[in-house]
């Protein structure tokens, strides 16, 4: 497969270019160095290869969740397997790291310089590439690369938008053999704090190196992806994400009950609840809407919205304003999801696009029925009649919170039948078998 890239003033140095994403540029160098790929990639003679994920932060969201199950899963499992950021790991950038701990995973950040020229010299072989790059880019490669060369990975495995182009550059420029780029959700596009244009131009010229692989982890997600950058599906895999089925089949047991008393709750009442980053596309508005009208006609009703983002202070002063203000609570994340699913009767989403949502997959996994909207991959987390329903405007979505917490025969069902669908589909040792298949398919064809 073949992708024409398009570049504006190709022929410029990388000081003259100014520091403006409107104007993205591959350098020819970055041409020639993919085209050179395989006579150049560096070779492993270690007998365990070493793996190393990269992401942005080990934050509170469903990426970092994810990567954290399976690099935990893989360390017990006796793989040389270890986390870098491009963050700091303290304060919320270190939401899950304890998790590494207990596991003994290896993490830690980047070098961070603040000026990547005046060190160039400890890396001779890569300086003419990275003073190619234009200025408002050139660092953060440079400090990947800068932090792994001393001990490349033999697999360099980079999780989300940002990251994935710079890890990659960072990977081309050391020939580290085996690199993929884990893509979430939907494309950038559909997010104005993620649009970014230089992510289109980069995403299609690594899409030209065949070695590079791409993941998604939902069919929308892929779809979504490859026709933004223009290329064919099955340039994408898809490995769906992997919940632990029985730490939220024995969540009852753990705190449930005791979460709904420090909410201030009657063993009487019920609880709808929202887990989401309190960001525009997740529509926390829309959450509070469909539970104000529910709320209206059933006194018995608490709400709860767990998360934080920058909407936080402009929820807090719509819930004030509520008339059901006493019975909404907004806690910020936690750790102790299973007690918090275990006290809940329904899970509501209301996102604009999801790509594969763990609210779901664990809510349905604890045996909490949902209801969700159907943007990207949300539709792919549950059976619509069955586990859950599917609705995309207040008033259909209110109806359906309705019949679910009006009939509890209804949610005995959606209930059982929730444990089974994520027991069978979303089993967290199904997702990481499906990683060390790939993984070993990658070191056994080099």
């Amino acid at each position: 497969m073949t992708l024409q890239i398009e570049h504006s003033r190709a022929g410029c140095q990388a000081d003259e270019f100014a520091p403006d994403p409107r104007h993205p540029f591959i350098p020819s160098e970055f041409q020639r160095l993919a085209a050179n790929r395989l006579l150049t990639r560096r070779s492993s003679t270690r007998r365990n290869p070493k793996i190393t994920h990269l992401i942005g932060a080990l934050g509170g969201g469903g990426a970092e969740r994810q990567l954290v199950n399976l690099v935990t899963a893989l360390a017990a499992r006796n793989f040389d397997v270890s986390v870098l950021t491009l963050e700091p790991l303290e304060g919320p950038c270190a939401f899950r790291l304890p998790a590494l701990q207990a596991s003994a995973v290896p993490a830690y950040a980047i070098d961070r310089i603040s000026d990547p020229a005046s060190s160039l010299k400890s890396l001779p072989h890569i300086e003419a590439l990275i003073a190619r790059l234009p200025n408002w880019l050139k660092p953060w490669p440079f400090q990947i690369a800068q932090t792994l060369a001393a001990d490349p990975p033999d697999l360099l495995h980079i999780w989300l938008d940002f990251t994935n182009i710079t890890g990659a550059i960072a990977a081309l420029l050391l020939g580290i053999p085996h690199v993929i780029l884990s893509t979430r959700s939907v494309n950038p596009t559909h997010f104005s704090y993620m649009n970014t244009p230089w992510f289109k131009p980069w995403y299609a010229f690594l899409a030209t190196v065949p070695d590079i692989r791409f993941l998604n982890n939902s069919e929308a997600g892929r779809t979504d992806y490859a026709a933004w950058m223009q290329v064919l599906e099955d340039r994408f895999e898809v490995i769906r994400n992997g919940i632990d089925t029985e730490l939220y089949n024995s969540s009852r047991r753990m705190g449930g009950d005791a979460f709904r008393h420090q909410l201030g709750m009657r063993p009487d009442e019920l609880l709808l609840t929202g887990v989401f980053r309190l960001s525009e596309e997740k529509r926390p508005f829309l959450f509070l809407e469909v539970a104000a009208q529910v709320m209206s006609s059933h006194a018995q009703l608490h709400s709860l919205i767990l998360g934080g983002g920058p909407m936080e202070s402009v929820l807090q002063s719509q819930i004030a304003s509520s008339p059901f203000a006493n019975r909404i609570h907004l806690l910020p994340p936690r750790n102790d999801m299973p007690a918090v699913y275990a006290a809940s009767d329904l899970l509501l989403q209301t996102s604009i696009l999801e790509g594969t949502p763990n609210t779901l997959l664990e809510a349905q996994s604890a045996g909490c029925p949902v209801v969700t909207t159907s943007g990207g991959g949300a539709g792919e987390c549950l059976l619509n009649g069955h586990t859950g329903f599917i609705a995309d405007t207040a008033k259909h979505l209110s109806e359906k919170v309705s019949q679910i917490l009006d009939d509890p025969t209804l949610r005995k069902h959606f209930s059982d039948n929730g444990r089974k669908f994520v027991r069978e589909h979303f089993a967290m040792d199904r997702m990481v078998q499906n990683y060390i298949s790939l993984y070993s398919a990658l070191v056994a064809r080099s």
